[in-house]
């Protein structure tokens, strides 16, 4: 799943990917930095496991 590039609230402009932290078999982490003020945002990314994710948590 491909997700858009988050925006820096502080500068207005858009982050650029500059690492991607395999943190275990389930998540992802991408990190994000601002070029304005340098600010580095890690989001959490969970892989799709198809339908038994769902029935998993439902």
């Amino acid at each position: 799943m491909e997700i858009p590039t988050p925006m820096c609230r502080a500068c207005g402009v858009d982050r650029e990917l500059i690492e991607i932290e395999h943190a275990n078999a389930t998540f992802d982490v991408p990190h994000y930095r601002c070029p304005i003020c340098n600010d580095v945002l890690r989001l959490a990314i969970r892989h799709g496991n198809g339908p038994e994710q769902d029935e998993q948590f439902g």
